[in-house]
């Protein structure tokens, strides 16, 4: 092999005493980037090589034309696999926490006075909510969550006396996510579930006596749980979510220790960790 040249490759560097033109392992150290070309690890020799890879061994065009184009796609598919590293995969678990905006609609026929008395509303206060999950596969995962409403008012004003209902809401729900991604990073859920519910009712001074006592009812109940969202995830290990829930129908009537009836709606923005 010693001085023996062959087509597009002239080997520059000193030959050894079996004829090898081939340098010593040089072990320098790991390399300085993902991309590094300098061979930090193994055989190393000095070449020049001709540019013009489609010629063959004698010279003849087209020769390479077949096994190049595969390497090309070998070599976009690793550049590629880089980033795509960066992205979240299925198979994970992950927690969230988050600030919401609560909205209830109250029953009339468990609520109104029917114009006995004049009527203030208050239907909207800040939540808060909390998750916990596990993501099966790109299409499907399992939450469990916790959803604190707010505290709403309804106050009942007849000459100078006024009555107050603060009705809370809260609940834990148990949902199948059914999701649909849009890039690596960002997608669309939708959720269907159940919710255990909790509606407590307390009525401050209340009629007819307007004696500034104070009685609380409380009763649980199970809804329909639904919604739907969208998340964006910055990095493997943080996303945030932005997402409706409708909690269903909370509450109940026609009796002396029901809380009253409403409707239930969520809007929320959380932080999602996945570990």
């Amino acid at each position: 092999m010693a001085g023996k040249k062959i087509p597009g490759m002239e080997i520059v560097g000193t030959p050894y005493s079996n004829g090898s033109n081939l340098e010593k392992l040089d072990y320098i150290g790991q390399p300085t980037a993902w991309l590094d070309t300098s061979f930090p690890i193994g055989l190393q020799c000095n070449a020049t090589v001709d540019p013009d890879l489609t010629r063959g061994p004698r010279g003849e065009k087209g020769a390479y034309q077949m096994k190049y184009p595969v390497l090309r796609h070998v070599v976009a598919s690793v550049l590629l696999a880089a980033p795509l590293a960066n992205a979240v995969g299925a198979d994970y678990w992950y927690a969230g926490v988050g600030l919401g905006y609560g909205k209830i609609e109250f029953y009339p026929e468990d609520f109104s006075s029917s114009g006995a008395a004049e009527e203030k509303i208050r239907d909207a206060d800040l939540g808060f909510t909390g998750a916990l999950g596990v993501q099966f596969n790109r299409n499907w995962a399992f939450e469990v969550n916790f959803i604190q409403l707010g505290k709403f008012s309804y106050k009942y004003t007849v000459g100078a006396n006024t009555q107050e209902d603060i009705y809370e809401v809260s609940g834990w729900g148990g949902s199948l996510l059914p999701t649909v991604p849009l890039t690596r990073n960002f997608s669309l859920f939708g959720r269907l579930g159940v919710l255990a519910g909790q509606a407590r009712t307390t009525i401050k001074n209340p009629a007819p006596a307007f004696n500034g006592s104070q009685t609380a009812v409380q009763v649980n109940t199970t809804s329909f749980l639904s919604g739907f969202g969208a998340q964006y995830f910055l990095n493997r290990e943080l996303g945030i979510r932005v997402e409706y829930q409708n909690l269903g129908k909370v509450g109940t009537s026609g009796c002396a220790t029901c809380t009253g009836r409403a409707n239930a709606q969520f809007l929320s923005a959380s932080a999602l960790f996945t570990f």
